[in-house]
């Protein structure tokens, strides 16, 4: 038996636990780790603590963890009180201090109760954390957070690391945390051997009719002098859903700025589909920079996107009409101090160059969707929208007998296409020295189930592509 599962609902106690033992694990060699949740609830209590111990390589680690919330708060400023405290302490494991986010099932690699991720490392001496339970008072339920300092050292008695860590819920219970509809975390913390400053926050907003998302990322590299600030990734972008006119319209966007930042990641697979079903030549990788000079220098990276989708139903009576229609428009722009030569004839300006894309796509459809029905008079059963000239099929249709107008027949009803639009374009280039462009315009169109319908595609470029 390598896990013991404890899920039980008393009168007085609700408790949750786990304790699982591990052998020749990769990253924890030999020994076990436990889980123990307890809620009492006539007092209001809850109880949360986590231990692991362990031998992994010829030493041995472990770490443990408790933290407690009472119902009532002990005030400590107007409109604020302290709901509880926690604690931690650690041997010869590495917590890592950097993006740590409260996780109710944290892997094996982390803190069920702190999420902060951690591996056995025979370097590291004692570790500690310390934290409070704060909230509105008299109801937490309006604000509360986890707050804590947490303190690393070497086996040779130096500090190692430095961290200060909070965790924000909103309109929740503590006992509904991971219910609440705005969130959010934040880790500061300093690591005395690499030089390493970092801070990492994050929040998430779902309380209609706004969902947002979104991170904040600052990291200072003393050894190295890499820095960066990025609001927001071209692969982990700010979001915000809304709804505008009775349809949801999602945007998502980034800025990064400093001298250790990604080259842009090309148009967000979204983008590339709507400009493909416009009949567009496009990849979300035409944009790339095909080297890497441009993470090496300063500069700055923003973009963003927007796009909705609405569709809807007339009702006819004896018909309906059914519609949809969707757009979406990108835009992407770096400027970056470049190294080397990326491309023939590269001069930039000052070795500064600029790179960017925009796109923009939009469809239409508009459909008849004719109800079965009949008329008894004519002894005409089902009748449906095909063409008087259509020959009939007597031996399956379903007159029951030879119709004066020959229609096609079927008992669900039928669909004729009235309106199908589709168009999309996008540009691409960079400048100076070299200057160049690239872009394409398609769409199609469908009037009448095909009785007028065509397709347009242009394509231009000027100057020698250079994406460095």
């Amino acid at each position: 038996m390598d896990k013991v599962t404890v899920n039980a609902n008393l009168a007085a106690v609700e408790v949750k636990g786990t304790l699982e033992f591990y052998y020749q694990h990769a990253t924890w060699g030999d020994g076990f780790a436990a889980t123990l949740k307890a809620t009492f609830k006539s007092m209001g209590l809850m109880l949360d603590a986590n231990a692991r111990f362990g031998k992994v390589q010829g030493y041995r680690y472990w770490y443990v963890e408790a933290k407690a919330i009472v119902p009532t708060g002990i005030p400590f400023m107007t409109g604020y009180a302290f709901y509880g405290a926690g604690v931690a302490a650690w041997y010869h494991m590495n917590v890592n201090m950097t993006g740590a986010k409260p996780s109710a099932t944290a892997g094996a690699s982390k803190s069920p109760s702190s999420g902060a991720s951690m591996t056995p490392d025979k370097n590291i001496g004692l570790g500690f954390k310390i934290m409070a339970v704060l909230g509105t008072s008299p109801d937490p339920a309006r604000m509360n957070a986890d707050i804590g300092i947490a303190a690393q050292f070497t086996s040779s008695g130096g500090i190692s690391k430095l961290g200060i860590s909070g965790a924000m819920w909103m309109m929740a219970k503590f006992a509904d945390r991971d219910k609440a509809p705005v969130k959010g975390t934040m880790n500061l913390s300093y690591d005395f051997v690499n030089k390493i400053f970092d801070l990492n926050a994050g929040v998430q907003i779902n309380r209609p009719p706004l969902s947002a998302s979104g991170t904040l990322k600052v990291n200072v590299n003393g050894k190295t002098n890499k820095w960066y600030v990025k609001i927001g990734e071209p692969t982990n972008r700010i979001i915000v859903k809304i709804p505008v006119f009775g349809s949801g319209v999602n945007s998502r966007s980034y800025l990064m700025f400093g001298n250790n930042i990604s080259p842009p990641s090309g148009f967000l697979q979204e983008t590339v589909n709507g400009l493909k079903a416009a009949g567009c030549s496009v990849n979300n990788s035409m944009v790339q920079s095909s080297t890497n000079a441009v993470k090496s220098g300063p500069g700055f990276a923003t973009g963003f996107e927007i796009r909705f989708e609405k569709n809807g139903k007339i009702n006819l009576g004896v018909a309906t009409i059914d519609w949809a229609a969707a757009a979406g428009a990108e835009a992407n722009l770096t400027m970056k101090l470049v190294e080397g030569t990326p491309c023939a004839g590269f001069t930039g300006y000052n070795r500064w160059y600029v790179r960017g894309n925009v796109a923009a796509y939009g469809s239409v459809s508009v459909v008849l969707k004719a109800k079965p029905w009949t008329i008894p008079s004519a002894k005409i059963y089902h009748p449906c929208c095909g063409k008087p000239w259509k020959k009939c099929f007597y031996d399956w249709s379903c007159y029951s007998t030879t119709p004066a107008v020959c229609l096609h027949c079927c008992s669900g009803g039928c669909t004729f296409n009235l309106a199908a639009l589709k168009i999309g374009a996008y540009l691409e280039g960079g400048f100076p020295g070299p200057a160049w462009v690239k872009g394409e315009v398609a769409g199609s169109y469908n009037v009448l189930g095909g009785l007028i319908k065509g397709s347009f595609k242009a394509d231009f470029s000027q100057g020698s592509k250079c994406t460095p």
